[in-house]
């Protein structure tokens, strides 16, 4: 098992590198970095039971099978096109990993806070962490909460949605990654901007649903201590990001996201703890390259169904489901993301499927990206089978029936509000 790690450490740093390779020759070929990812699995396979690559071999089967039939009818495969797909959203996934290392608070001893101040500090703190180091923040405070006897009803809430709702404006979820790349010429900028609308509204909602008008519900709530401090990376990188994107709008978001993550992290151990850097990268690309397989799976997965999807429809030259993509299209196609999530589909491959519709269609990019992101952030909210809730399920002892009837309501506000957000963007567009 440690040859597997080490092997897979360093096909983990030679996927990122080869991929950052395109920011001094943008002729650097993607693929290169594609094969790593492959190779990188393959690794994990033989480290887990096959058993846990279910959901790669389902998406990839099926994706074979398109390729195959396409083949028959005339359509060329490229094997480089498969192995760059989603290459950009796999290295910005190990990429951002490497923020844990400094954007993680620090683990305090002190008495958990209590009050309606303690649950808006646990609801923002963790919403702003976790837009940053993603999962990592969400099992750090459910532990200290459970530890304590305060992992109830009302911080689940707090912790599911606040953590979920990231998705809506943060360039470091892997959810607006997706979004960017099967909505390509949407505008960070812009998505951000409507996706921080939506955010506040859901957390406002959480407060007032949890608390009450008067907010006197969460008198009695134990919450996460958190300090500002914590909060300082978190803002700088978001900060860095639209400085970036401003200075170089031609370089890839996700480019930017992945490489600001590896350096800003860099410059900080060598501030912290120049004497064990080296140590710490490679101890946390070994641990990573191997955890983050199910992910990685779920992300190649998707590549071979896209490719084979694409190739379906150059075989019959276009399929048009919609005559048009409009407000109501956008709501439907919202909902349908949701509903099938109950049925432990991924929202990605529900953001796959619909970009395949509506690319056809020449939709608003910026309109398509942030429904992406709807169906990301709401659909991993509410379904028992997202990653999100699978990990309170089975680490915290939540009940999937718990998560959806404390959430049902939500769901349906936040996707008649994603609607109506919808409709006002065609409106003023």
């Amino acid at each position: 098992m440690k040859k597997l790690n080490q092997l897979a450490g360093f096909l983990f740093i030679a996927m990122i590198l080869l991929h950052f390779m395109q920011l001094i020759d943008n002729n650097f070929p993607v693929w290169l970095s594609g094969v790593c990812a492959w190779l990188l699995l393959s690794v994990a396979m033989l480290a887990f039971p096959l058993k846990q690559f279910i959901q790669f071999f389902a998406l990839s089967g099926v994706g074979i099978l398109l390729i195959i039939w396409s083949a028959s009818r005339g359509i060329d495969f490229s094997l480089t096109h498969l192995l760059a797909q989603n290459n950009s959203l796999l290295v910005m996934l190990g990429s951002v990993g490497f923020l844990r290392l400094i954007a993680a608070p620090a683990t305090s001893k002190e008495p958990l806070p209590e009050g309606r101040n303690a649950f808006l500090k646990t609801l923002f703190s963790t919403h702003l962490l976790g837009a940053v180091i993603n999962l990592s923040i969400l099992i750090l405070v459910a532990e200290r909460l459970k530890n304590k006897q305060a992992l109830g009803r009302k911080a689940v809430i707090a912790l599911n949605r606040s953590f979920t709702s990231a998705v809506f404006w943060s360039p470091f979820f892997a959810g607006m990654g997706v979004a960017l790349t099967y909505a390509p010429g949407a505008s960070l900028s812009n998505i951000m901007g409507y996706g921080i609308m939506l955010t506040l509204f859901g957390l406002c909602f959480t407060v007032l649903q949890v608390g009450g008008l008067r907010l006197n519900k969460l008198d009695q709530f134990r919450g996460y201590p958190t300090q500002a401090t914590s909060l300082i990376i978190p803002l700088i990188l978001a900060v860095t990001i639209m400085l970036l994107h401003y200075q170089w709008p031609d370089t890839s978001i996700l480019m930017l996201v992945s490489i600001t993550s590896v350096v800003l992290t860099i410059l900080i151990l060598l501030l912290r703890s120049p004497n064990t850097i080296t140590a710490t990268l490679w101890q946390h690309s070994s641990a990573s390259s191997l955890r983050m397989s199910r992910e990685f799976a779920l992300f190649l997965g998707i590549a071979v169904l896209t490719v084979g999807l694409q190739s379906m429809l150059a075989s019959f030259g276009s399929i048009r489901v919609f005559e048009q993509f409009g407000a109501t299209e956008a709501s439907l196609l919202l909902l349908l993301a949701i509903l099938v999530g109950l049925l432990a589909v991924h929202p990605l491959v529900s953001i796959a499927l619909a970009s395949m519709l509506l690319t056809p269609l020449n939709p608003d990019a910026d309109i398509m990206a942030l429904l992406f992101v709807a169906m990301w952030g709401i659909g991993t909210m509410y379904s028992p089978f997202s990653g999100v809730n699978t990990t309170l399920r089975s680490q915290f002892g939540i009940s999937g029936r718990d998560i959806l009837r404390w959430n049902t309501i939500y769901m349906v506000v936040m996707w008649l509000a994603a609607s109506a957000l919808f409709a006002a963007m065609f409106a003023l567009k």
